[in-house]
């Protein structure tokens, strides 16, 4: 594996953000009371999945010209920075059939974008993804994500992108999930240097994002943010 260890400020030269302007600029390095910078907990300190509206929510088809080989279609929830540049990330796997940009695990009901962005509802922006497990495994996409999708090592932050709303985390829907999960951040942690900041929760309610945030870069053409690289540790 390649190994890229370009300091930040290249970085900030270099990324243009995904999200409007609009940034909550007193949480660009702050911490989060749901983000520890002590590593994730171990699967057996994690909760078990509770109640989700996850399976009830209205999806945006991909334009994937695959056919589902499986009767029924599950869902998972990642959160990595602007909902944008996950969502389009996620739309151009190959087993991948449907997507929804969202905002989860926050305290108020109903938010709105603005209300999101300030950095006070404790929401982040997220993504359920609806998949053929025949075709791609829930492992499979915990893996992309942890090491394609997003940098699991940067605190409140995905490139340019930085706030409480931008914290990167997988939220298990299922008893499954959480086991897969765990052993995918477990062993994604040994290749790293830093120590992984994603969150590790059970899926709570969901809720969609306006209109004009759904498959943003289908809209308008634009292609999501190169990530930034985790640093690897010697032989990874």
């Amino acid at each position: 594996m390649m190994k890229l260890l370009l300091p930040m400020s290249v970085f900030a030269l270099v990324l243009v953000g995904c999200a409007p302007e609009t940034v909550a600029l007193a949480n660009q390095s702050g911490g989060s009371s749901q983000v520890s910078q002590q590593g994730f907990p171990k699967l057996a300190d994690l909760p078990e999945p509770g109640k989700t509206n996850v399976a009830s929510l209205q999806l945006t088809p991909t334009r994937t010209t695959l056919k589902p080989k499986s009767t029924t279609l599950e869902r998972a929830v990642f959160a990595g920075g602007c909902f944008w540049c996950v969502e389009g990330r996620f739309r151009s796997v190959d087993g991948v059939f449907a997507t929804l940009s969202g905002y989860t695990q926050g305290k108020v009901q109903d938010p709105t974008y603005e209300m999101v962005v300030s950095g006070t509802t404790g929401h982040t922006e997220a993504v359920v993804v609806e998949f053929d497990p025949a075709i791609v495994s829930y492992k499979t996409l915990v893996e992309m994500f942890m090491s394609r999708f997003h940098n699991p090592t940067t605190l409140n932050r995905q490139g340019p992108d930085r706030g409480t709303q931008y914290r990167s985390g997988v939220y298990y829907l299922t008893i499954e999930q959480r086991a897969i999960a765990a052993e995918v951040f477990a062993s994604h942690q040994k290749k790293l240097v830093d120590p992984i900041v994603t969150e590790l929760k059970p899926s709570v309610t969901f809720w969609p994002a306006e209109d004009y945030h759904q498959i943003y870069n289908e809209k308008t053409g634009k292609r999501p943010n190169p990530v930034e690289p985790s640093r690897l540790r010697e032989g990874s």
